[in-house]
């Protein structure tokens, strides 16, 4: 596909400028601060514009899956079933499984800007439809405006599907058609943390479903 190669180059050449800006500041090692910032904002941008590339185009690569920013959870909206993450999971291929009921899941996490910068977590859905994943603001009936966190959506091939913008303040929710029996990830991201520590809740609710088990 003609859109996924431009969001390939793309990432590319922010890899490759983010990589010199990383041996800018650290070469010399005569500003370790500025080095030590430089790596810490490195793989989160990189991440985030692969996001970005797939939220765009609001596609995985693959039939039935699409994904659109922005959720709004309903009015009073109350998860019963809540955990906490574990680490690692500081990669997709980490990532803590957890288990999705059809009320939905709420869980509850800490994103450390110099050592724990990303939680991932993997899914199943019980039941075909569209989702919400979002993070909550106080209470799961109100999405979270933020500008150092933000979430993305993975398909069972790790393929991004959509996700929330990075170092803007908006809204970290997004609405995903979902198939059952399939695997999708999740991750949440800090940006520009420095060594400040961010509590969060994501929570994973269905919406309406697409059709309904045999």
């Amino acid at each position: 596909m003609q859109i996924q190669n431009a969001g390939t180059k793309l990432i590319s050449r922010a890899v490759m400028c983010g990589l010199l800006t990383v041996l800018a500041a650290c070469g010399s090692n005569k500003e370790p601060e500025a080095c030590e910032q430089a790596r810490r904002g490195f793989f989160p941008l990189i991440n985030a514009l692969a996001c970005l590339t797939g939220a765009e185009n609001n596609v995985s690569g693959k039939p039935g899956l699409s994904g659109t920013t922005g959720y709004s959870p309903n009015p009073g909206q109350d998860i019963a079933h809540q955990i906490g993450e574990y680490e690692p999971n500081s990669s997709l291929n980490n990532a803590n499984p957890v288990s999705l009921t059809s009320d939905g899941l709420a869980i509850a996490g800490t994103i450390t800007g110099d050592s724990d910068v990303t939680d991932h977590f993997v899914f199943t859905p019980p039941q075909s439809g569209r989702y919400g994943v979002y993070l909550c603001d106080g209470s799961c009936d109100q999405v979270l405006e933020s500008a150092v966190l933000n979430i993305m959506v993975f398909d069972q091939s790790q393929t991004t599907i959509t996700g929330t913008p990075l170092g803007s303040q908006s809204e970290q929710g997004v609405t995903v058609n979902m198939d059952a029996g399939l695997a999708y990830y999740v991750a949440v991201s800090g940006y520009n943390l420095n060594l400040s520590t961010s509590n969060y809740q994501l929570a994973i609710v269905p919406i309406t479903p697409v059709h309904s088990p045999n």
